[in-house]
This record gives structure tokens, C-alpha cells and sequence, in this order.
């Protein structure tokens, strides 16, 4: 049979259970019998003190030992008289059958006591009664005229009584345990289905994960552990299944990205080679467009994949982006211009910050591109780059149309456009925005979009001030 990790657990707790209810009914037997022995020796103490109050009496009458030494019927009168309570004077019921002396019947001691005179002899009681016991002078005046002996009680010589009662704390201690180890078992079994249950359901979500099912899901009602860890899963399912969907749409995408000029360069040629259309310039400079468009597209994924495995190298030096934004703004002047599109500049003097020039200025241009791409003409773009505190902010503000703001957060994902917003027949690929988001976050800032007070869509960008 094979142990599973509910199983383990069972047998785990009950092996801890039944060793600690063992222990403590073994320990609670052990200080029973302690107890029990020590309140019937000091029964016995007191039987002998009273013994020996009577047998110096006896002394006293007759000056000697002799009546006890010779009359062991005298010896047992002392017995029964001594331990019988002052209070009752009647004689001691006579004992029914031959079954042996209980508690009460003084005579039950007579085999384990022996009373020795002053010389060391004995006088009555077992003669050789020499074990080592219970000890109590007789005296007669100032004098000690003898002693009392009394041997330790074993075990198996208990009077009737003190076995019976001896024997019924062990029976309510057996019974007791064997109680509280039914209530333990099922107490740790309840507990063991208890705390194996979600570990049942992770197991079971794990698999028809592995097996592809990215939407599975498991309850998550605990606050522990096993709560947190069924959230951690939930969220890696999450996290996969969104992979898988947008690894769905970029393949979709980068398809359809490649098919469009892939198309054109392919018609244009089957074109030229059925003699439809002449090999000119301006078949030669269409077929150039699209092999620009073909290799700057796989440049950007080349440049997004590198990025993903950390391969992307940056040469950080402490630049001013004042600088930097004038001179990558006045170099595209001209063709946002020729774009119908008009650029206003207000930057703050020395914007120092620790960057990758080359970086920078790839972002300033992507987004300059971004514009001239998308934005209706006539338009304008407006570029502010001011100091606040630690941090510097840089925003591209550009005239309609404009990105409804449920879509401000996914401008940045990899191939997302907003076609029924912005024109898509001039576009790129998408993914300019999503490698600016991608240098950005390298040099420990932050991008953004929102909507422009001219009417079309701001970007912003957030970096940290260099001293």
C-alpha cells in the first residue's frame, strides 16, 4: 500500500499520541503506586505506634515479657485490641469462610510484625523476622524494655481492600487511555483530512495544470500557509494562462506583420517577372520600403527578445538629456514637418541624468516616430522636460486623434494597437512603445500614457536626477 502524504500524517500524530498517552498513563500508574504505598505504610506507622502504646502496657502490668512470649493467644488479644478504635469496645465480627483479613481485621499484620525485648530477642511474632522494616521503641517509664518490628508489605501480600482498590485506579487508568486514544484517533484523523485537503486539491490542480489546463483553480478559504500557497499557485496559473494568450496573439500578430510586406514584395515581383510592371525606380524603391519595413520589424523583435534574456548591454554615463532632446528633436524637424505636423520645445537647463545616450535618443526617436505615424495632419506635438525634486519628467503631448484611456495601460504591451482610434494604414508593427518601455525601466524610470490637453494622447516619461 502505498503512504501518502494524508496517510503519513495519520500515522504520525497517532504514533505521537499513543507514545504520549502511554508515557503519561505509565507515569500517572508509577505515581499512583508511590502514593498508595506511602499512604499504606503510614497506616502501618500509626497501627505500629498504637501496638506499641499497648504492649507497654502490658510491660508495665507485669514487669516482664513473659505473658506474651508465653501465650501467643495473649499476643493476638494485643493485636485486636490496640488496633480496634478507641470508640468501640465490642468485639470484632467474626470473620465468614476462609477468605483472608481485609483492612479492618487486626490479625492480618500478625505475620509481618515481631516484638523483640530489651536484649535484642524475640517475644512474639515471627522468630525470624530479621528484613529491615518499620521500627518503634517500647517504653516503660524512662526505659525502652523493646521493639517493634514491622516488615514491609509487598505487592502481592496487599490486604483484599487495598488490591481492590489498587486494582480499580488501574482499571479507570486503562480504560481512561484507551478512551482518549479513540477520541485522539479520530480527532487526528478529522485533522489530518483537514490539512490535507487543500494539499489534495493543489495536487490536482498541479496536474491539469502540467496538462494544459491554465484556468484551473484551487480555493483559497485559509488563512495559513496552505492558503497562501493555493494563492501563490492561482497566480502562477494566471500568469501562464495570460502568457499563453498573449504568446497566442504575438505569433498572430508577428505573422500578420510579416505576411503584409512579405505580400507586397511578392506581388511586386510576380508582377515584374510576367512583365505586368517594368523593373524602374519606382518599382525598385517599393520593393526597398517593404525590405526596410521587413528588417526594422525583425530588429525590434530582436531587440525585445534580447532584452528578455538580459542581453541588451547598456553604457550608462551621466548625460544631459537637455541636450539630447534638442539636438534628436531639431534632427526631426524637417519630416514632421513634411508630416504636416508642428513641434514646440520647452526644456529646463541642465537636465543632468545617468543614461545610455544611444538608448535615449532610440526612445526620443520612437516616440517622434509614434507621432509623425499616428497623429492627423495638420497637427503638432509640444515636448516639456522639466526638474521636479529628484526626478525628471518628460512629456510628449501630440494634436488628435486621441486613445480612449481604457487602453492607456496596454499601449506598452508588445503589438498592441489601437485601431479604431489611431490610423493604422500609416503604423508600424507596435512595438515601439513596448521597447521604450523596455529601455525606461532599465535606466530605473518609469513611462506612462494618459490623455493630452491638445486632444490627442501624452506620454510621460519619469527618470532620476543625476547630481
Amino acid at each position: 500500500m502505498r503512504l501518502t502524504f494524508a496517510r503519513r500524517l495519520l500515522i504520525g500524530m497517532l504514533v505521537l499520541l499513543v507514545a504520549t498517552i502511554s508515557v503519561q498513563t505509565v507515569a500517572t500508574r508509577i505515581s499512583f503506586d508511590r502514593g498508595f504505598s506511602d499512604y499504606v505504610a503510614e497506616q502501618d506507622r500509626e497501627q505500629l505506634r498504637a501496638l506499641a502504646a499497648a504492649a507497654a502496657t502490658v510491660y508495665a502490668q507485669t514487669g516482664d515479657w513473659s505473658v506474651l512470649r508465653d501465650s501467643p493467644r495473649r499476643w493476638d488479644q494485643l493485636l485486636r485490641a490496640a488496633f480496634r478504635p478507641p470508640d468501640d469496645r465490642r468485639p470484632p465480627p467474626p470473620r465468614r469462610g476462609p477468605g483472608p483479613a481485609g483492612r479492618d481485621d487486626p490479625l492480618r499484620i500478625r505475620d509481618r510484625i515481631t516484638l523483640f525485648d530489651g536484649n535484642g530477642d524475640p517475644v512474639a511474632g515471627p522468630r525470624g523476622n530479621t528484613t529491615p522494616g518499620l521500627r518503634e521503641s517500647v517504653s516503660s517509664g524512662d526505659q525502652t524494655v523493646g521493639t517493634l518490628v514491622l516488615r514491609p508489605q509487598h505487592t502481592a501480600n496487599r490486604a483484599p481492600i487495598d488490591a481492590a482498590f489498587a486494582s480499580s485506579q488501574n482499571q479507570t487508568m486503562l480504560i481512561s487511555g484507551l478512551v482518549a486514544l479513540v477520541i485522539a484517533a479520530i480527532v487526528a484523523t478529522l485533522l489530518a483530512r483537514h490539512f490535507t485537503g487543500p494539499v489534495r486539491d493543489l495536487a490536482g490542480a498541479t496536474r491539469a495544470l502540467r496538462s494544459g489546463d491554465y484556468a484551473r483553480r484551487v480555493r483559497t478559504k485559509r488563512d495559513d500557509e496552505l492558503g497562501r500557497l493555493g494563492d501563490d499557485f492561482n497566480a502562477l496559473a494566471e500568469t501562464l494562462e495570460r502568457n499563453r494568450v498573449d504568446r497566442r496573439r504575438w505569433v498572430s500578430d508577428i505573422a500578420h506583420e510579416l505576411r503584409t510586406p512579405l505580400a507586397v514584395l511578392s506581388g511586386e515581383l510576380e508582377a515584374i517577372a510576367d512583365g505586368v510592371r517594368e523593373l524602374d525606380e519606382q518599382a525598385i524603391a517599393s520593393l526597398q520600403d517593404e525590405a526596410k519595413r521587413l528588417v526594422a520589424l525583425v530588429d525590434d523583435l530582436n531587440q525585445l527578445a534580447s532584452s528578455d534574456r538580459g542581453e541588451i548591454v547598456y553604457r550608462f554615463e551621466v548625460i544631459d538629456l537637455a541636450n539630447l532632446l534638442e539636438e534628436a528633436l531639431g534632427r526631426a524637424q524637417p519630416s514632421l514637418s513634411a508630416a504636416g505636423i508642428q513641434l514646440s520645445i520647452r526644456v529646463d537647463e541642465a537636465l543632468r541624468s545617468r543614461a545610455d545616450p544611444n538608448r535615449m535618443r532610440q526612445v526620443v526617436d520612437n516616440l517622434i516616430e509614434n507621432v509623425r505615424r499616428y497623429t492627423d495632419t495638420p497637427g503638432e506635438l509640444h515636448v516639456d522636460a522639466v526638474r521636479r525634486g529628484s526626478r525628471l519628467r518628460i512629456c510628449f503631448d501630440d494634436t488628435a486623434p486621441g486613445v480612449p484611456p481604457a487602453h492607456h495601460d496596454y499601449l506598452f504591451e508588445r503589438l498592441y494597437r489601437v485601431d479604431e482610434s489611431r490610423n493604422r494604414a500609416s503604423g508600424g508593427a507596435g512595438l515601439g512603445l513596448a521597447i521604450c518601455r523596455t529601455i525606461i525601466e532599465a535606466h530605473g524610470g518609469h513611462i506612462e500614457a494618459g490623455d493630452s490637453p491638445l486632444g490627442g494622447l501624452r506620454i510621460v516619461i519619469d527618470l532620476p536626477v543625476q547630481e
